[in-house]
């Protein structure tokens, strides 16, 4: 019997695998290009305005964030979840509807504040420069809420193409042409704001429009209100609205006290490695579009033991997949700052390092946050991110007067351990499961070794092709590690497997291989 038991939770973890790395292919991909895309369009904004002016849009573009992540009122995860246990067509537009009428007075409300205090704004951020951009930014946090909730629906329906689309491609692209066009007519200040604008009212268009091309949007209209259901999407909801703002706080309250205790230079200065920061999240994201669907239809199902395997061997691959970018931007950190933004930002290497080499702590806890919506434990999240904030604040209050960004830096870092380290710690009391694994942790010291080694072995500078290259070597010995040290399994064999029948042809090396060096 516990043969039998063991052999159909493997069997349904390489299935629900299979299924994740396609949707995190996918989503990977179209993530990779959109990041490309931002950070082609930031290194063409900061090269073309001064620090002072870049540092000032940076600060009304993240109170407009701020304000459209509040709107969210986590009705995105939630209708995701509540989507993936509806089965007809009706019941999943009526909890789009359900999510549409809590995000609309939010958002709403967000608006009129932005439109109506500006001042008021530039007075609590000590910048009486925001006041000029903020009323246009009200356009942002009327739009970013919607989209959302429409890419939450493409998300649960597994519609990976469509939401990587209109989230990430069919935005960036489009807001990219709207700054080249203005900044070729000598407004690039207006290029800038109208840039960051227009990102969220053309993933709205986009998304609505895919949507539309499989399931008819009128049905929204159609759909009734079902206050039971609709109060417990709200139940599920509010604990998630005060963790994501919390979370939110503290994912950008660095940039928010940098301008309140330095000055708008600083506030560039730091910004303009922000996007560099975030390749630490672009595995992680890729797999948890999917995870949280999957996640959820084996706890609802009540296969503890199938989701807790899924749990640690998500990780592992995430781990996997993400430790070569992070050793490049973090070990060659000048380097990729000089490559980006040109030796006048030098300075500025050190804290990319510690923010990129702290945050891949986020990485090694694997989704944690989606795990436990999976398992319909939102105020996890609550709980954890009110701990990771006072965290984050008290740090930042502390160490932005002394140590200046870098304090920033340290204190985004702390919090975020803080965090990760509770939350993981809540979800094996609720499902007696933490994320690491043997198989995770085993080859991480001989690829880190060989970062170091290679900082070493080339001393001065490496050019934008030299760090290609040392990502793509330490990516394939990172695999060899995997391998001498025995951290394959059945799962990853498997996926050579169905990878064969998908390609129609054999890989025999490469099976070969991971069954030589497999554990078992």
């Amino acid at each position: 019997m516990y043969f039998t038991l063991t052999h159909l939770s493997v069997s349904k973890t390489q299935g629900s695998l299979t299924k994740l790395l396609k949707s995190a292919g996918i989503v990977f991909v179209s993530t990779v290009v959109a990041r490309g895309l931002a950070l082609g369009a930031e290194v063409f904004i900061i090269r073309s305005l001064s620090p002072d002016v870049f540092g000032t849009i940076a600060v009304a573009y993240t109170v407009a964030l701020v304000l459209g992540r509040l709107s969210l009122f986590g009705v995105p995860a939630g209708v995701t979840r509540f989507i993936s246990d509806e089965s007809s067509e009706e019941e999943q537009w009526t909890v789009v509807k359900h999510g549409l009428l809590i995000v609309a007075p939010l958002t709403v409300t967000a608006s009129l504040v932005l439109i109506v205090f500006p001042a008021s704004f530039g007075e609590l951020m000590n910048s009486e420069g925001i006041k000029q951009y903020l009323t246009v930014f009200a356009l942002f946090v009327v739009a970013f809420p919607i989209s959302r909730v429409i890419i939450a629906v493409l998300r649960a329906r597994g519609e990976t193409l469509y939401a990587g689309l209109s989230k990430d491609l069919l935005s960036r692209a489009g807001g990219i042409v709207l700054f080249a066009g203005l900044a070729s007519v000598g407004i690039t200040e207006v290029g800038a704001v109208a840039y960051w604008v227009s990102l969220p009212i053309i993933s709205m268009v986009s998304s609505v429009y895919l949507l539309n091309r499989r399931l008819s949007v009128s049905g929204v209209l159609k759909s009734t209100i079902d206050w039971s259901s609709l109060r417990d999407l709200w139940s599920f909801s509010w604990p998630l609205a005060f963790s994501s703002s919390l979370l939110l706080f503290f994912s950008n309250m660095d940039v928010l006290m940098i301008e309140y205790f330095l000055a708008s230079e600083a506030v560039g200065y730091y910004r303009s490695i922000q996007p560099l920061r975030q390749v630490t999240g672009f595995v992680l994201s890729s797999f948890t579009f999917l995870y949280l669907p999957l996640a959820t239809q084996y706890f609802s199902n009540g296969d503890f033991d199938t989701l807790a395997e899924f749990y640690k061997v998500t990780t592992k691959w995430i781990t996997a997949l993400t430790l070569p970018l992070v050793l490049v931007f973090s070990v060659f950190a000048a380097d990729i700052v000089k490559v980006f933004f040109g030796p006048a930002y030098l300075p500025v290497s050190e804290v990319l390092s510690v923010l990129v080499g702290g945050l891949f702590f986020n990485v090694l806890v694997g989704p944690n946050g989606a795990t436990a919506k999976a398992i319909d434990r939102p105020r996890i999240e609550l709980v954890s991110a009110a701990v990771g904030f006072v965290v984050n604040l008290g740090l930042n209050i502390i160490l932005i007067p002394r140590y200046g960004i870098m304090g920033a830096a340290v204190a985004t870092v702390a919090g975020f351990v803080t965090y990760n380290t509770m939350e993981i710690t809540f979800i094996r009391r609720s499902i007696g499961c933490l994320p690491f694994s043997a198989n995770q942790l085993k080859p991480l010291a001989p690829t880190v070794g060989a970062a170091l080694l290679l900082k070493w072995f080339f001393g001065g500078s490496v050019g934008f092709a030299g760090l290609i290259a040392i990502g793509m070597f330490l990516s394939a010995f990172h695999l060899v590690s995997m391998l001498v040290t025995r951290s394959i399994d059945e799962n990853d064999i498997d996926l050579v497997r169905r990878l064969e029948e998908n390609l129609g042809r054999e890989i025999p090396y490469i099976r070969g291989a991971l069954n030589r060096f497999s554990k078992g």
